[in-house]
């Protein structure tokens, strides 16, 4: 139910990002847009393009992007920190860690702070090559305690995986998972579609090495001395070099006109991944396993669920076990792929992947509905504590 120009005023929710888009798909089309139908929802964050039309109740501050290392990362904390004063809502959604001391410090008196804990930064740091290995235990060391002193001043944290949850002595907490948001809805299963001919390998998402990017131009470079068979890179890489050498083994290989790369700096919005997906014969996730992210469950497991298409994947326990429990994709062992077993994936494909979605998952499973409903009872306990008539209108509009 939307609220009308006639009602009172819905409460503002106030969604704040450092470096991501406006576009980001969790942030934006996830969150945003499943809390627009009980608050009036800002997202704040950066354009890397033009951005769509938001639903009403969903109002955009894009802001000009800013790097990693660069000098600008610091100013847009207190661009953020700016507009969170000015906006007063009744809860800001922290979705960077940077956030969490100067927005402590300085938030509007009456303002729910709840920080979104997307990533395990300190495992992540622990474990990073990015980072010099003298530096990563005690900085990892520095941030886990900077982030669970700021947990304890919080007034709710929002973890993204499953196995996140309980790492931080936060109030108040939910899991709302990166499960699929996109243009199939929850009691309406994809078909499968046969195989098509010449095949077309994806790649999407995020485009790195340790995301499985060399693995799969590997795997493709063998599919190719089976069978002619394309590749289609689409997501973001910020990896220049890395980029560079794609290019360049494709062309080593006899192979350029058979790459489509479509991986810019800034990325690619969600209907492109979408699109590909969709046109796609099998996605390939060969992540390089890494304790950085062994517990986490990538979107594109729920992505390809969706539309009911084969994922070859790094073997895995928990990923093998969803798999054997719902037949989703074929798994390789971690390392980088042999002949022997392209040619096994060869033959599969000729014959449709006959193992991968013998029926449709059920949507509980990967659609984003269910943890829609999360976020927001999230919400809307959170503020019920105000106890206004409001809150409590809220409240019973939300449960519905």
């Amino acid at each position: 139910m939307a609220w009308r120009p006639t009602e009172a005023r819905p409460p503002t929710l106030l969604y704040l990002s450092v470096l991501d888009s406006v576009e980001h798909p969790r942030l934006r089309h996830r969150q945003a847009h499943s809390l627009v139908p009980g608050y009036r929802v800002v997202l704040a964050a950066a354009a890397h393009h033009p951005t769509s039309a938001p639903p009403d109740g969903l109002e955009l501050r894009p802001l000009p992007p800013v790097g990693h290392r660069s000098w600008r990362r610091i100013v847009r904390t207190f661009e953020l920190i700016a507009l969170l004063r000015h906006e007063r809502p009744a809860a800001a959604h922290l979705h960077s860690i940077e956030l969490l001391l100067p927005a402590l410090l300085l938030r509007p008196r009456g303002c729910r702070l709840v920080y979104d804990r997307h990533e395990d930064y300190p495992r992540n740091i622990g474990y990073g090559t990015h980072w010099p290995r003298w530096l990563r235990r005690p900085l990892a060391a520095l941030v886990g305690r900077y982030e669970r002193w700021a947990a304890r001043r919080l007034d709710g944290v929002i973890y993204a995986e499953r196995e996140f949850a309980g790492r931080l002595p936060a109030r108040r907490s939910a899991v709302v998972e990166n499960r699929y948001c996109g243009r199939i809805e929850a009691g309406q299963p994809h078909e499968k579609i046969p195989p098509r001919t010449p095949p077309l390998l994806l790649v999407s998402g995020t485009i790195a090495e340790e995301w499985g990017l060399l693995r799969s131009l590997e795997l493709w470079r063998l599919w190719n001395t089976q069978e002619m068979a394309r590749l289609a890179v689409v997501g973001r890489c910020r990896d220049a070099g890395l980029a560079r050498q794609a290019r360049e083994l494709a062309c080593s290989w006899g192979l350029a006109d058979r790459l489509l790369w479509e991986a810019p700096p800034e990325g690619v919005p969600f209907e492109r991944i979408e699109a590909a997906i969709e046109a796609c014969s099998l996605g390939l996730a060969l992540y390089v396993l890494s304790p950085a992210r062994n517990d986490r469950l990538p979107s594109k497991f729920y992505e390809f669920m969706a539309w009911r298409k084969p994922l070859l994947f790094t073997e895995h326990p928990p990923w093998t076990a969803l798999n054997d429990q719902w037949q989703f994709g074929v798994s390789l062992p971690d390392g980088p792929p042999t002949a022997a077993q392209v040619a096994r994936l060869v033959a599969q494909h000729r014959a449709g992947f006959p193992a991968c979605h013998p029926q449709p998952i059920p949507a509980s499973v990967w659609h984003w509905q269910s943890q829609g409903e999360v976020l927001r009872q999230f919400y809307a306990e959170l503020l019920s504590r105000e106890n206004s008539p409001l809150q409590e209108k809220m409240m019973k509009d939300l449960n519905k």
